[in-house]
């Protein structure tokens, strides 16, 4: 059933055109990485007392 093949496609489309344009993902990468320093921060600053 080569009609089955379209459908399938347009869903890939779907998918794809929210792919991140290279800007975009920079910025993904970068909120990402902030993210993740932040995480570590906050596992530093539990585990130690936090300076006032």
């Amino acid at each position: 059933k080569a009609n089955n093949q379209p459908n399938r496609y347009q869903f890939y489309d779907r998918s794809l055109r929210r792919v991140p344009t290279p800007s975009e993902q920079a910025l993904l990468d970068y909120k990402k990485e902030l993210e993740e320093k932040r995480a570590r921060d906050s596992m530093v600053l539990s585990s130690t007392p936090a300076p006032v």
